[in-house]
């Protein structure tokens, strides 16, 4: 199934999401839900930025609750409580806005998914990025680029259907050199070899 997350950032768009789904909402995300008339599954944070009405409203869905003194982010909390059901998909929104540490942090995220086996998506009205190792394949989108980012010190990528394609070689962690590549073909695919990056489908 897919695990739908509503974190506490911005939402600059209404998302369109499958008809099977399970939705969490990390603490002041719940507004997001709300606003998009949407009854989530689970809640689950510190709730430190969640206003009380709208706790009440939705009292009687099932909560998680943390500490607001903690190691770990709500969305974060809430990628682990999606790997433990055995989510087949995780969609991730309103993770980004003016926190870039938060936005930065959420993105890197989604390696952790990867690592288990699970396909995870950051979405906002501009970008969908998600983390690959090993192969994967992307749509074209109008006017959308794809930039291959690496979460490491170097990898080995291949690329197909882009006007810059990759054989084998090696794109470095300290070098934009996987920016805004242009699709030339419907599909296009990315393979990561013995390594992870992030790649983003991105328009201005």
């Amino acid at each position: 199934m897919t695990y739908v997350i509503f974190s506490g950032g911005e939402l600059d768009f209404a998302p369109s999401l499958p008809e099977e789904k399970f939705v969490i909402c990390c603490d002041g995300g719940i507004r997001h839900a709300d606003t998009l008339g949407i009854i989530p599954d689970l809640l689950i944070g510190d709730f430190d930025s969640a206003s009380a009405q709208i706790l009440e409203k939705y009292k009687d869905v099932r909560t998680i609750t943390f500490p607001v003194e903690k190691d770990f982010t709500d969305t974060e909390s809430a990628l682990e409580f999606c790997l433990k059901e055995k989510a087949s998909e995780i969609l991730i929104f309103a993770a980004t806005g003016n926190r870039f540490d938060h936005t930065f942090c959420n993105a890197v995220l989604l390696a952790k998914a990867e690592f288990a086996g699970v396909p995870a998506f950051l979405i906002n009205a501009y970008n969908c990025v998600t983390a690959v190792s090993g192969r994967r394949e992307f749509h074209k989108k109008e006017n959308y680029f794809l930039s291959v980012i690496p979460l490491q010190e170097s990898v080995i990528v291949s690329t197909t259907g882009l006007y810059y394609n990759l054989n084998r070689e090696k794109l470095n962690m300290l070098s934009s050199r996987g920016i805004s590549n242009v699709f030339i073909a419907n599909t296009a695919s990315v393979t990561v070899f013995g390594g992870i990056a992030l790649v983003f489908l991105s328009k201005d």
